[in-house]
């Protein structure tokens, strides 16, 4: 979800699945400040929409940010045409996703899904040229 999205967001309707367990959070003063008057201003949702809405966005861009390294080579090729070399993505990024495969599959099977799809591709490729240097 792209910040620019999220008045988008909260102007339609919401369709969101919701974990069987709370989750408690204590705030500070001026995070509260700043939900409440988000709050305000979409009437039609609620504070844990908002607050969900806002960690996603925050959490993708905290994904987009973490380090990779050059993992294993790939022969992956099909759809590629470019003569580049393709390698999988390791790090950081491909730690997160698999931790948050592990935890998403928990979670599911808690919801009585007993076969859940991973909520992340950890076997994605990148051309050497893309990994930081």
């Amino acid at each position: 979800m792209d910040g620019s999205y999220l008045h988008e967001t909260w102007s339609a309707p919401d369709n969101t699945r919701l974990v069987s367990k709370q989750f408690s959070l204590r705030l500070p003063v001026h995070v509260v400040a700043q939900l409440s008057a988000i709050g305000e201003m979409y009437p039609t949702k609620t504070r844990t929409q908002i607050v969900a809405d806002l960690l996603t966005f925050a959490l993708q861009d905290y994904e987009k940010k973490l380090p990779t390294v050059m993992g294993n080579f790939s022969e992956f090729t099909q759809d590629i045409d470019d003569g580049k070399d393709y390698y999988q993505i390791d790090g950081l990024r491909r730690l997160y996703w698999e931790l948050s495969n592990k935890y998403f599959s928990e979670l599911e099977r808690d919801l009585g899904n007993s076969n859940p799809k991973p909520l992340f591709n950890v076997n994605v490729v990148a051309p050497k040229d893309s990994f930081e240097k």
